[in-house]
Formats: structure tokens, sequence, C-alpha cells
């Protein structure tokens, strides 16, 4: 919230923030509207995380989903290799993740 009050009150202030977390963007979400500032017509805001509460809250929040069931299925296969004694070393794994554009953001002001 507060840091959201630090960003859009400097000079060349953004028309765009993206937080680390769909909550963040909540708080983010809140300060501009109580600054009387609207979304997204003023500022866009996505967050990251895809939580279900985010397409209910108004408006919806536009996020990433880093898929996190997807995560969880490599995390769970990989512990099992190691407990199975398998040897692993430097295991870089990459994950798709997706955009959801809802009504939180729009094209630049």
């Amino acid at each position: 919230y507060s840091g959201a009050g630090k960003l859009l009150h400097q000079a060349g202030a953004p028309t765009l923030i993206m937080t680390s977390s769909d909550r963040c963007a909540f708080g983010v979400l809140q300060y501009v509207t109580a600054q009387g500032l609207r979304v997204p017509e003023d500022v866009s805001v996505i967050g990251y995380d895809n939580l279900p509460p985010v397409q209910d809250i108004n408006p919806p929040l536009s996020t990433i989903d880093h898929r996190v069931t997807e995560l969880a299925r490599r995390a769970t296969r990989l512990l099992i290799d190691i407990l199975e004694g398998n040897r692993i070393e430097g295991v870089q794994e990459w994950l798709d993740t997706d955009f959801i554009v809802r009504e939180s953001t729009s094209i630049c002001p």
C-alpha cells in the first residue's frame, strides 16, 4: 500500500504497477482507489499468482499464473528421485507462465 504511494507521487509516475503477488496488487488497487485514481484508466495494475479471489475484486485483477500445480508436480518428482537414491546435480527447470488479462490493465494512457 505505502509502496504504491511512493511510486505514484514521484515525478514521472508509472502508468503500470506490476507486483510480486496478487496480495500486493490488491493493496495497490486499494491505494489507487483511495487517491481518487481510476484503474485501469489512470494506472494499470498486474499481480502475480492468479489466486482465486482476484477475478472477483473490482476491477478484476490481471495477473501472471505461474502454474503452481505443475511446479509442485515437478518438485515432488525431483524429491522422489532423490529419496530413491538417484544422483541429482544442478537441476534447472523452466516453467511456462500465462498472463491472464482482466480489467485492471489497459493501453497506456
